[in-house]
């Protein structure tokens, strides 16, 4: 009889189991849609602002800046353009903050 009752008690448990499996897969879909949902609805603001920095770049005339080179082209410099703008904005973003990359005089320190 031992044996019965831990048969159906292993039936239950895998049961239970795959009632966990199966709500789990519904979360990560419903999650999964929503970005796609999200994704999708930014696209139309992705194309008109790469219109716009398009559009921008084309009328300052001929400059010559990293951020504006194409990626995988070689910048002013020789050295390759990086396959993506992140590293870009890493540079930048450390440059910005105070204490890191470029030093900022401020109009409060009488300088």
């Amino acid at each position: 009889m031992a044996k019965a009752r831990a048969i159906v008690k292993r039936r239950k448990a895998v049961r239970n189991i795959r009632k966990i499996t199966k709500t789990m897969q519904m979360i990560a879909t419903a999650k999964f849609q929503k970005s796609l949902k999200r994704a999708v609805g930014a696209k139309p603001y992705t194309v008109k602002l790469r219109e716009l920095v398009t559009e921008l770049a084309g009328s300052i005339g001929d400059v010559d800046h990293p951020l504006l080179l194409r990626p995988g082209s070689v910048g002013a410099d020789g050295q390759p353009v990086p396959l993506t703008n992140r590293i870009a904005l890493i540079v930048i973003n450390q440059q910005s903050r105070p204490g890191r990359g470029v030093q900022r005089k401020h109009p409060a320190q009488g300088e």
